[in-house]
């Protein structure tokens, strides 16, 4: 950093000629221009000549006069430029006439004001001038090149000020007394430089330089693959020793220096320092890296900041304190660590490295400081989460997560009660999330963690996880049980709604969320409509369920969900008693593709497999066939991939159906109530219904029964001339209904059609209505859903057939049959009539959370819908036939091109 100034010509000639000639403010002292020479002698004495003697205080006059006028001549300054360097060696009556003036405390306070008088009207006239870059603004970026070229401007005036007081001939107490001399000129000239440059804008600068030193250190010119091989961090600070020595040189180093390099080591510990990959969160060994950090602190980081403050103050033995040290360094670690506290939570448990910081950092910190982690969690989460763009499910999955996270953070519980209240309350706020539990209490799931079932993105994997391995018997919570010999009082820092239970796991957490008689009402819907579709006879799961809410919960209110399970297993006895059976022209014996095509998706006991083919096969040949076709997974049984398909020609070769016909009676007064819907049966199912209620009544007494057909589900193949086979399990009954009108082979008289037919003619809408006195809605929906499948086609305007061969409907492009005035009969949009709820609610919840909105636009309804749910396909006419059936209900508003919550 240090260069010399360069000398002009006009300044080296004024250099030169005040070699030769004193300054103008020099005068050369009268002792020297008229000496005394004393008086004349007396007459009377012979030879007389002059009186030389003198007293002893006139001669110290002289003396002092003398050494000033040589010590001020030597020392005098030049305003007009720098002026070459001089040598008290080369000048042996200066340096005793300096050594005489040092001796003397008045002498000396004289010479140093004097000298001080001199430096400053130089300093001012010349140097000042020279440092004027420093009443402008620094930019940060130059910071360097402004620090050096000070350095090179007071380093030059230093030495014009210093050097004609360096003696390195002298030795004992006179050279002591110059070097102190030095050192005071020295000192006030510091003061000079400080007094003349902006302190702040000094500062400032300093603090800049030192930062990006310090931060290009660490970023280059460290062995990163060395750091992560060794556990621990070997990376250096880089600091420039040697600029910091010229910067103590010039009086840049001292209390100013010192605090511009406290603030530059403060912004490096608050972000360069923690944020370096050797210091990243540990995915693959999910552990806290704080250690290595404490230890990188203390053998690299501290010694290099006590080196530099020495160097900047000139004192060696300046000691840091380690701990504090430390102690700001994990802060600032653990503060960034809290800033990402949502991503840790969204990637649980794969970011189980990242919460072991944060708790590390917790342990070391005050109140305040876990105060300000419940704060930033809490605004993280209401600007990523709880919002209607985010799904329920999505939400009760962070929720989950946020309860793992937190209890490992604190045990006790109280950050969590903290933290989780704005969550619980926004999914108390949405209709859907209790079904969405329920749900998730009774999915399926595999040991894959992935959801079996119609709807698996209405779980919550998380929940359904959480229930499979949990245990049904929970412990009394503690606040009620006054036997507890272990009991502690709640902690200090526990907010007011903190509740201390033993058992305050996952589920303990979910079942919270609601008043125990809303969860368990609408738990109820759920759990009637899972054992509705259920084809397991076992219920196993079911039964687990209850029995676990039965742990949990007040056992005298899940007595619904009770007697629920308990119809279901009365109707398994009952078909095995009275179930009617209607058989083809002959029943072909089942095959292990018959087996294979009956295995699901999400699996099947096989209890419940073997009810299916107990009439099929025997089970010496069920068990052998099962193992050639299935594979068993914790309990079900699930189809082998490795093994080929059951091939259609294999179905289609059946020929022959056997109609298996099962009942589930239930308790009216105890389900929920179902919509009820009248339409006509297929007459061998009519006929089966009639069979079954003639038993029921010889088996129970005085019951009866009342059939629920909009409840109703079958599982039916359709063989066309092609060979195509479409298979569809759990369809509605009435859907079944209205592709039964289509079928020209009949099993007998007495499976008489419901309309007559004509393969050539088709049927049009009208006659399918009188036929099977079935609204005009479900029968577009239905008729729809067979184009889909490719089961119908358009034959002529109004009039559909069976589609034998997929080459047979010439237009099968055409547009879907729209009655009109409702959008929802769409033969395009058949299923939104089924979704019409989901749709609603959700439309519900974000209008109340996000205020008025359009239909239309980035912002708008469609595109919110379209966004959180894949889903849906539909357009804004779609949306706005929603919203205008929310309108007769009381639900929504319209205000001009806004709906908002009524």
């Amino acid at each position: 950093m240090t260069a010399a100034v360069q000398q002009s010509p006009q300044r080296r000639r004024n250099a030169a000629f005040a070699s030769v000639f004193p300054r103008k403010n020099h005068t050369t002292p009268t002792p020297v221009a008229t000496p005394n020479i004393g008086t004349l002698a007396s007459p009377g004495d012979a030879f007389g000549g002059f009186n030389n003697k003198r007293s002893n205080a006139a001669d110290e006059v002289v003396k002092l006069s003398q050494a000033w006028s040589a010590a001020t001549r030597y020392l005098a300054l030049s305003t007009l430029d720098f002026v070459p360097h001089k040598s008290l060696e080369q000048a042996g009556d200066v340096r005793d006439a300096l050594h005489y003036l040092l001796r003397s405390t008045a002498s000396r306070k004289q010479l140093h004001d004097w000298y001080l008088h001199e430096i400053s009207l130089h300093f001012r006239a010349i140097v000042q001038q020279e440092l004027a870059f420093w009443k402008q603004p620094v930019a940060l970026q130059e910071a360097r090149q402004v620090l050096s070229k000070t350095v090179q401007v007071v380093q030059q005036a230093q030495g014009l000020y210093l050097n004609p007081l360096d003696d390195n001939s002298c030795n004992g107490n006179g050279g002591h007394d110059l070097l102190y001399f030095a050192a005071e000129v020295k000192q006030d000239l510091h003061v000079l430089v400080l007094h003349c440059l902006p302190h702040q804008r000094l500062q400032k600068t300093l603090a800049s330089y030192l930062f990006q030193t310090m931060k290009r250190g660490l970023q280059h010119g460290n062995d990163l693959e060395r750091c992560t091989k060794a556990g621990r961090c070997y990376c250096q600070l880089g600091l420039e020793f040697s600029v910091l020595r010229e910067l103590q040189d010039v009086g840049l180093g001292g209390t100013i220096g010192q605090r511009a390099f406290a603030h530059a080591v403060h912004r490096i510990l608050e972000g360069p320092a923690v944020e370096r990959p050797c210091f990243q969160v540990s995915w693959t060994g999910k552990d806290t890296v704080i250690p290595r950090l404490r230890l990188w602190i203390n053998e690299q980081f501290v010694p290099a900041v006590q080196r530099a403050v020495s160097t900047l103050s000139g004192d060696p033995s300046t000691r840091l304190p380690h701990q504090q040290f430390v102690s700001a360094a994990v802060s600032s670690f653990g503060r960034r660590r809290v800033e990402g506290l949502f991503n840790y939570v969204s990637m649980w448990p794969d970011s189980r490295g990242g919460v072991l910081d944060i708790r590390e950092y917790l342990v070391s910190t005050s109140s305040s400081d876990k105060a300000h982690l419940c704060s930033s969690f809490a605004e993280q989460i209401q600007r990523r989460l709880l919002h209607a763009g985010a799904s329920t499910t999505e939400i009760l999955s962070i929720y989950i997560s946020v309860i793992n996270v937190f209890k490992l953070l604190d045990s006790r519980g109280v950050l969590l009660e903290k933290v989780a209240v704005p969550i619980r309350n926004y999914l108390r706020g949405r209709e859907d999330t209790v079904t969405v539990i329920a749900a998730s209490f009774l999915a399926d799931i595999d040991k894959d963690g992935e959801i079996g079932g119609q709807e698996p993105d209405k779980v919550c994997p998380d929940i359904t996880l959480t229930i499979a391995s949990s245990a049904v018997d929970a412990e009394d919570d503690r606040l009620l049980n006054w036997d507890d010999m272990n009991w502690v009082p709640d902690p200090i820092d526990a907010g007011p709604n903190y509740k201390a239970s033993k058992s305050d796991d996952i589920i303990a957490y979910v079942l919270g969320l609601f008043d125990p008689d809303d969860f368990i009402k609408a738990l109820a819907g759920v759990f009637g409509d899972h054992l509705l579709r259920t084809h397991h006879t076992d219920l196993i799961k079911e039964t687990r369920l209850v029995e676990l809410l039965r742990s949990r919960l007040d056992a005298t209110k899940l007595q619904q969900a009770e007697v629920m399970l308990k119809d279901m297993r009365d109707s398994i006895h009952l078909n095995k008693q009275v179930r009617p059976r209607r058989s083809g022209r002959q029943l072909q014996r089942a095959t292990k593709f018959d087996i294979q095509d009956a295995l699901p998706e999400g699996g099947i006991t096989m209890i419940s497999l073997w009810e299916i083919f107990e009439r099929r096969m025997d089970r010496s040949e069920f068990m052998p066939a099962l193992k050639a076709v299935g594979r068993e997974r914790n309990g079900l049984w699930f189809v082998d991939r490795r093994r080929p398909p059951a091939s259609a020609k294999s179905l289609a070769s059946a020929g022959t159906y056997d109609v298996d016909f099962n009942t589930k009676v239930i308790s009216s007064y105890f389900w929920p109530p179902a919509y009820e819907l009248e339409f006509r049966v297929p007459t061998q199912v009519k006929a089966l219904m009639k069979k079954y209620e003639e038993s029921f009544s010889s088996a129970s007494g005085q019951r009866t029964l009342a059939w629920k057909r909009s409840l109703g589900t079958t599982d039916i193949a359709l063989y066309f001339d092609d060979g195509r086979v479409i298979e569809e399990k759990g369809l509605e009954e009435w859907k079944a209904s209205i592709i039964d009108a289509f079928a020209t082979e009949r099993q007998d008289e007495a499976d008489a059609p419901p309309v007559h037919y004509d393969q050539a003619q088709g049927l049009s809408l009208e006659e399918l209505m009188d036929g099977l006195n079935l609204e005009e809605d479900y029968l577009v929906n239905g008729i729809n859903f067979w184009i889909g499948k490719q089961a119908l086609y358009e034959k002529s305007a109004g009039r559909w057939s069976v589609l034998e061969y997929l080459d047979q409907a010439p237009a099968l492009g055409q547009e879907a049959l729209e009655p009109a005035g409702d959008p929802a009969t769409n033969l395009e949009l058949a299923a939104l009539r089924e979704n019409a709820a989901t749709y609603q609610n959700f439309i519900e919840g974000m209008l109340r959370n996000q205020g008025a909105k359009q239909v239309e636009g980035m912002a708008g309804i469609t595109f919110m819908l379209g966004m959180v749910m894949p889903n849906f396909a539909y357009g804004d006419d779609e949306v706005r036939w929603l919203l205008e059936e929310m309108e007769t209900r009381g639900v929504v508003k319209r205000n001009g091109e806004m709906w908002t919550v009524a």
